[in-house]
């Protein structure tokens, strides 16, 4: 049973993918918040219609940075991108993000003042991220340990 760096490896990838998901949320989720009650009335269908697009946004970019198949991988910056990290692993950070979405910012939207900068929100989505990752990171962290 080792226990090297060639097992952190993918658990320092899904850290650095999940800060890059939660920092995308908090700053996707509170802008579309604004613009869709710029007429200072918020309806549950805006709402809705915020959060999805938010989880739009950020699945694509999960996709766009896991996918090899696409069109990106003859560009230069997403075929290094792609080579970072793995599809498998990304795919599971998309989800982490969605609840980040959920969780930790509809909170502080709500129940805030209206006056908070973004950097805030930004900080609370990697928090969030980073925290609805932990069995992702988990699971990693026991197949390398018990892997033969």
């Amino acid at each position: 049973m080792k226990f090297g760096h060639s097992a952190l490896l993918p658990i320092i990838k899904i850290v650095f993918l999940a800060t890059l998901v939660g920092w995308l949320a908090g700053l996707v989720l509170p802008m579309l918040i604004r613009i869709f009650s710029i007429d200072g009335n918020l309806s549950f269908s805006e709402l809705l219609a915020s959060l999805g697009l938010a989880s739009l946004v950020l699945n694509i970019f999960v996709v766009l940075v896991s996918t090899r198949t696409l069109g990106f991988s003859q560009m230069e910056f997403w075929s290094r991108i792609n080579r970072i990290f793995s599809p498998v692993q990304c795919r599971f950070v998309g989800i982490a993000g969605t609840l980040t979405l959920i969780i930790p910012l509809l909170g502080p939207l709500f129940g805030g003042t209206g006056k908070e900068p973004f950097w805030a929100f930004a900080i609370l989505g990697v928090i969030g991220c980073l925290f609805w990752s932990i069995p992702l990171l988990a699971w990693f962290l026991m197949y390398r340990l018990l892997k033969r």
